[in-house]
């Protein structure tokens, strides 16, 4: 007859031991997370806003347009600027499965070769967010139908560029010089001074 309460059951070894297991499997994952956790937020946390303030910001130089040139009255324009522009590539903003269609579209925009293109954009240009100037002495009505089809041009962008006019040159040219872009030699020589590829500087005379 019973007493009125039968006796617990007790756990065997091995059902004790599966248990202890699972206890351990599942603090070591908790314990490899926090790890992991720690590493992203603490460890590589400075990396990753330092990549994250990378993309979110771009430092692009506004080129100010050079000096115009009168006579000596300062009433008779002898050099002044005339509005142009220039064109410019994102490299990383362009789509690498659409690259080569953009590039033959914007050669078509702009009336030049395909070749022309490619070899002013860098071969390791996957991160470069720099823009990369390509064409320059573009109308204002060529930037307007860019503009009109901006979908198309992914990376695509443009910048003001004034053209230097001479007026009246005759016998002074030697004196008023001319201006032209940036080569590479001038380049490595002024890059501490500021300049840049693409800039317009002073070739000869004023």
């Amino acid at each position: 007859m019973s007493n009125g309460s039968a006796p617990g059951r007790r756990r065997s070894p091995v059902s004790r031991s599966r248990s202890y297991l699972l206890i351990a499997i599942t603090a070591a994952l908790m314990l490899l997370y926090v790890a992991h956790l720690f590493s992203l937020q603490i460890v590589r946390g400075y990396e990753f806003q330092n990549r994250a303030t990378q993309v979110a910001q771009r430092v692009v130089p506004i080129r100010a347009q050079r000096g115009e040139i009168y006579d000596r009255n300062a009433d008779v324009p002898i050099v002044m600027n005339i509005d142009s522009f220039a064109v410019d590539i994102i490299p990383a903003e362009l789509p690498t499965d659409r690259a080569d269609e953009v590039v033959r579209r914007l050669a078509d925009f702009l009336g030049i070769s395909v070749e022309s293109i490619v070899e002013r954009l860098p071969p390791e240009r996957a991160r470069l967010y720099v823009p990369v100037e390509i064409a320059s002495k573009i109308s204002s009505e060529t930037i307007f139908r860019i503009a009109e089809h901006i979908d198309k041009f992914p990376g695509v962008t443009w910048h003001n560029k004034p053209i230097r006019s001479y007026l009246e040159t005759g016998s002074i040219s030697h004196v008023l010089g001319y201006v032209n872009d940036i080569t590479t030699e001038e380049l490595q020589i002024l890059y501490n001074l500021g300049y840049s590829a693409g800039d317009v500087i002073g070739k000869r005379g004023v």
